[in-house]
């Protein structure tokens, strides 16, 4: 395993400083992706459903 991290430095420090960014930039949208489906949308999800499903909000659009 050791070997392979190795290698795979090796041929990171091989690339261009361009593309070591563009490397970096994309692993960093990557993740925040990953966080944005994986943490804030269930969130978002679960207060919409309570805010639809509260008596008060039930009162409201009864009254429209």
């Amino acid at each position: 395993m050791r070997e392979g991290l190795d290698r795979l430095k090796e041929k990171f420090d091989a690339l261009t400083s361009r593309e070591q960014w563009l490397i970096a930039l994309a692993g960093w949208f990557a993740i925040s992706g990953a966080g944005a489906l994986v943490f804030i949308e269930p969130a978002t999800k679960a207060s919409w459903t309570y805010k639809r499903s509260s008596p008060a909000m039930s009162k409201i659009r009864s009254n429209c």
